[in-house]
């Protein structure tokens, strides 16, 4: 599979739209923004730095990156519609 250069796929980067359109404005870590689909996504580590590349990149809009959690995990923050 071909990651873009270190960023989210285009289906990648249309399941998070899809996720963030049904998603209440809140912080988030990634394992709960993507809950339903999070344990089939199988390098979980290479997944968040294209996440997190993605959201700096402005290719996801409505979600930024907020933050960290007290166990260094980033945080999101979904902002509404």
């Amino acid at each position: 599979m071909s990651y873009r250069n270190g960023f989210l796929t285009e289906e990648e980067l249309e399941l998070c739209r899809i996720v963030r359109e049904a998603s209440l404005p809140g912080a988030y870590t990634l394992p709960e923004f993507l809950a339903d689909v999070w344990e089939y996504i199988r390098d979980k580590t290479n997944y968040g730095k294209r996440f997190r590349r993605s959201v700096e990149a402005g290719q996801l809009s409505g979600v930024v990156r907020s933050g960290r959690t007290i166990t260094n995990h980033q945080v999101y923050t979904v902002r509404a519609a």
